[in-house]
């Protein structure tokens, strides 16, 4: 029986196939641009959920208001700021700096090894703690040695590939041209996983802050405006009040200066109007991802209407075929479901067409706002339920009406 109906169905389509066409294909459409945008705002929302315990890691921002000079809010504040807030604050149970070693700590840097030389564009001086702070994956060398002696330094695994090839990187030794004519060896220590592309901090290689900056005259200046600090909060049921606690404690190193908190999921997306934000990978407004979902929605709600307004206005024309089919026996319910099998066919065809419309369009999304977008995801997590849940639910609305033709007929008496 279901052959039959199925039967039926393809055979209705192709006999109106200017309207198949454009129904299935304005459906198609509506979903595509629908889920193509649900991709973008659920990659810029997905951005650093990777890290453990992330509702826990605030990046600490500097307010400045010196006498003279405009106010304004810096992603970066000194290096000293950390070690003393720690200090002077129980609920913070560490910090991370993250700041970028050229030219802020050296001069330049070119990695050499074997003759082969690889300028670094993405090196970074770092605390020991980052990799309790961020977990990154540790592909070779062990996490309770990451950057722990001054002359070890951490690799990516891309980096270390273009170094060493195939070889593995634990132990050896490169020369880091540090100046024109300074060059200091270096020992790697670890080897990890690239970081991910929904990490606003994407580098390469670090390496310890040197003894010799710490104690000059850059690494003891509160005032100075040098790397982004990260502090792993221990209770941070009140963060407005211990904001107030790390300005206190900072105003007697300087008054000028005041501290918020920003929660690490809020970096990529809540930094507009913060400067100094150079180690925050293609950062981006967060109240147009809200004006994005709102597009979204109206676009596959326009798509859904004009299909039912089509699948609707097709059916009154259908009138002789269900009287034909109650003369020759058959029932309601049969013409109901002959009715939405019909419907929910053209709807499974508006989903594969979309399927296919989102592989091919995709990568002139990605290459138009800069992204690595994968169409692999929308087959997990919720976005198969999502489009049952489309199949389904406009299925019937668009079934209801033309269901609605297969009233029994009312006999009247000549």
């Amino acid at each position: 029986m279901l052959k039959i109906y199925l039967k039926t169905a393809y055979r209705n389509l192709l006999k109106n196939k200017a309207y198949a066409f454009v129904n299935i294909l304005g459906l198609a459409v509506g979903i595509a641009a629908c889920v193509l945008i649900g991709l973008f705002v659920s990659n810029e929302r997905s951005f650093d959920n990777f890290v453990p315990n992330a509702d826990k890691v605030y990046r600490l921002t500097e307010y400045m208001h010196y006498d003279g000079t405009a106010p304004s809010t810096a992603a970066i504040v000194g290096p000293p700021v950390a070690p003393f807030l720690k200090a002077n604050n129980n609920e913070i149970d560490s910090y991370t700096r993250v700041f970028p070693a050229v030219p802020l700590v050296y001069p330049s840097v070119t990695m050499e090894y074997k003759g082969k030389k690889i300028k670094a564009e993405k090196l970074v001086c770092t605390d020991t703690t980052f990799a309790s702070m961020f977990n990154p994956l540790m592909i070779e060398g062990e996490r309770n040695k990451f950057t722990r002696d001054q002359n070890t330094i951490v690799l990516t695994a891309s980096l270390a590939h273009k170094l060493f090839g195939d070889s593995p990187a634990l132990n050896k030794t490169i020369q880091l041209h540090t100046a024109d004519t300074s060059v200091t060896n270096f020992t790697v220590s670890n080897v990890i996983a690239d970081m991910p592309k929904n990490s606003h901090l994407q580098i390469e290689a670090m390496v310890p802050f040197p003894k010799e900056f710490l104690n000059s005259f850059l690494g003891t200046n509160y005032n100075v405006l040098m790397g982004a600090t990260y502090l792993k909060i221990s209770n941070n049921k009140n963060i407005g009040l211990l904001e107030n606690r790390l300005t206190k404690t900072i105003h007697s190193k300087s008054k000028f200066i005041d501290f918020t908190l920003q929660p690490l999921n809020r970096i990529h997306t809540g930094s507009v109007n913060i400067s100094y934000d150079q180690l925050n990978y293609k950062k981006i407004d967060g109240k147009y991802l809200n004006i994005f979902i709102v597009i979204a929605i109206a676009v596959f709600l326009i798509a859904c209407v004009n299909f039912v307004n089509l699948t609707t206005a097709i059916a009154g024309y259908r009138g002789k075929e269900v009287a034909i089919k109650k003369i020759v026996g058959a029932r309601r319910f049969h013409v109901v479901f002959q009715v939405l099998i019909e419907t929910f066919f053209s709807v499974l065809l508006s989903l594969i067409s979309a399927l296919l419309l989102i592989t091919i369009f995709l990568p002139l999304l990605n290459k138009l706002l800069d992204r690595e977008l994968t169409s692999g995801s929308i087959y997990h997590g919720a976005m198969p339920v999502v489009f049952v849940g489309i199949l389904i639910g406009t299925t019937l609305l668009a079934g209801i009406y033309p269901a609605g033709l297969s009233q029994e007929p009312t006999l009247v008496k000549l």
